[in-house]
């Protein structure tokens, strides 16, 4: 009986071996920082000041996960960390060599993560479209502008998974010291 009870664990710890995993979108990586050391963008969302980001692809990729987490620290004691609603745009370069683009119409959306009720959603997911230049996730140059509709300094992590290496140019401005 003891032989049945074992052989019957040993079938039911291989049967669950052979499962299928959960398939996972690539490699995750993370950028963060503070807006106080992040370029401020000349581009507005709904008439909110933005902070930009700027990345490429190591190679090209399918489809690629965006997230954003905010928080503000209080600066009372003890310090607390108050998670914001973070609304962002990815957009992509145009690489449109003939012609010769202003500033603000270089960059055309490929995805955002909130709608036209400005209800988001997280991840953000963006993927090729093969048929399309624009849509299609090369090694061009992208750009993160992200907003919290506050005028208040706050932290964020940009976490962008993908099967290709995801490089974070840094669009820092110089630190001020504060008198």
């Amino acid at each position: 009986m003891k032989k049945i009870i074992f052989l019957f664990l040993i079938i039911l710890i291989f049967s669950r071996c052979g499962e299928q995993v959960k398939d996972t979108p690539g490699d995750v990586h993370s950028f963060s920082s503070t807006t106080e050391n992040t370029k401020p963008s000349t581009e507005k969302i709904d008439d909110s000041e933005t902070f930009e980001i700027i990345f490429t692809l190591e190679k090209p990729a399918d489809c690629i996960s965006v997230e954003i987490e905010s928080v503000s620290l209080q600066k009372t004691f003890p310090v607390q960390k108050t998670p914001r609603k973070t609304f962002f745009i990815v957009e992509k370069k145009l690489s449109l060599p003939g012609l010769k683009l202003k500033p603000d119409r270089q960059f055309i959306a490929i995805g955002r993560n909130f709608n036209n009720n400005w209800e988001t959603f997280s991840p953000a997911k963006i993927c090729s479209n093969i048929n399309d230049p624009i849509s299609r996730l090369d090694l061009s140059e992208y750009r993160i502008r992200f907003t919290i509709f506050e005028k208040t300094e706050f932290y964020y992590i940009i976490t962008i998974s993908s099967q290709s290496k995801v490089i974070f140019r840094e669009t820092a401005t110089p630190s001020v010291k504060k008198i």
